[in-house]
């Protein structure tokens, strides 16, 4: 059997081995790779989380997959000796596997494979990250409403966003004690991140400052909802 996917998850488990996760476009494949931890391991590339490539199982009758061998897509390999996008990967891991459960997690795998497709792009890496939050927050049922006033249903004169109520919020009913007031640019990157296709994820362009204001405000709202901090998210700023 030959199947593409990312590892996201790895356990080790018995002396050198692991127990590897597996996203395919369809689930979450778990296997179990031997002496992957040996130091003369052959498959030692198992043990990098968001590693994309092609894997081949050997085909038999036990309901275990049997792992053969993996030819890499994404290999992470190629950004160990950059702290920064070190930082990124962990983030995008972190968001993969908490926020999502088994099932639902081949939900992000089209945003996933095309952020790891796009990460060559240094300049895109941040925007990257803030979009890959958005798109699991809204497919968690957390999205913020971003086609209009999530209080008055206007269209126009929105000046700012209620993480409270969910939403932006137009000038008429904009508090300043419970409201953000955002510039014309971080409420264009705020519908963005929240309504792009994968296919488009290299379109967005918007200032580092405006990134790093609304990925801060989307880490308080994704806690606020979920009660999860991600350990990486200290170091995503720097990337």
């Amino acid at each position: 059997m030959n199947v593409k996917g990312v590892i996201v998850r790895v356990t080790p488990y018995k002396e050198s081995g692991a127990m590897i996760n597996l996203l395919t476009k369809e689930k979450l494949i778990s296997f179990y790779a031997r002496s992957i931890y040996k130091v003369d391991s052959k498959n030692v590339l198992l043990t990098s989380p968001l590693m994309y490539g092609d894997f081949t199982f050997k085909d038999d009758r036990k309901t275990n997959l049997t792992f053969k061998e993996m030819t890499p897509i994404f290999d992470v390999r190629h950004y160990m000796d950059n702290y920064a996008k070190l930082a990124a990967i962990d983030f995008i891991n972190e968001v993969t596997v908490r926020l999502f459960n088994d099932d639902d997690m081949p939900k992000i795998y089209s945003y996933l494979i095309k952020t790891l497709e796009l990460f060559k792009h240094e300049n895109l890496i941040p925007c990257l990250l803030l979009a890959y939050l958005a798109v699991s927050l809204k497919l968690n049922g957390f999205g913020l409403n971003v086609d209009s006033c999530v209080i008055t249903h206007s269209k126009t004169n929105i000046v700012g966003v209620s993480y409270l109520d969910g939403g932006l919020v137009s000038k008429s009913v904009y508090r300043s004690a419970c409201h953000k007031l955002y510039s014309g640019e971080k409420i264009n990157l705020l519908r963005a991140i929240f309504k792009v296709d994968a296919n488009n994820l290299d379109k967005l362009a918007y200032s580092r400052s405006a990134i790093n204001d609304v990925m801060n405000d989307l880490l308080i709202y994704t806690y606020d909802q979920t009660g999860l901090r991600f350990k990486s998210e200290k170091l995503i700023n720097k990337v």
